[in-house]
């Protein structure tokens, strides 16, 4: 099943019963119940999270990376449930216009800017790798080369210094 992007759901206990939180991000609305079988299969995830009491990985792109969002704009936001670039940048314009208020398009497109540019920071440091490997991969070849010209020549230098018997 897709993740549903401005959907957040965790799970918790409430004495004997699992209960659900579910949000929209950008949004204080929340709904909290007592969880359902849809409700573990809609966010096995992060039921999953829950039984295995993993802490909760969010992942992503700092918010504080997003030009124009500080440590207290970032922790605003989180408190809305968007917790990092991605989750900015994915929010449909109502949402983000709730949740950010003024300048909620500046804003969103400044994360899609940063993660794009992540992306291509990220591809750039593949090539380069990619680039030493081979480069180093040749100077090894020429090397090992290099090494057997050397001891070929070695060898030939040896056979003609020792004298044949008759």
């Amino acid at each position: 099943m897709m993740r549903e992007t401005n959907v957040r759901a965790s799970f918790f206990e409430n004495g004997k019963n699992t209960m659900i939180e579910i949000r929209i991000v950008g949004s204080s609305d929340t709904i909290i119940r007592k969880a359902s079988a849809e409700d573990t299969a809609r966010f096995a995830a992060e039921y999953q999270q829950y039984k295995g009491n993993l802490p909760k990985d969010v992942g992503g792109t700092p918010l504080t990376e997003v030009p124009g969002i500080d440590q207290n704009r970032a922790v605003a936001l989180s408190l809305k449930g968007i917790h990092n670039a991605e989750d900015l940048a994915e929010l449909d314009d109502g949402p983000a216009k709730n949740a950010i208020g003024m300048g909620w398009l500046d804003l969103r497109k400044s994360a899609r800017n940063v993660i794009e540019l992540n992306k291509m920071k990220a591809e750039a440091e593949k090539a380069k790798a990619a680039q030493e490997a081979a480069e180093k991969s040749a100077a090894d070849e020429a090397e090992a080369k290099a090494k057997a010209e050397a001891e070929a020549e070695k060898k030939q230098a040896n056979q003609k210094q020792t004298p044949k018997a008759s």
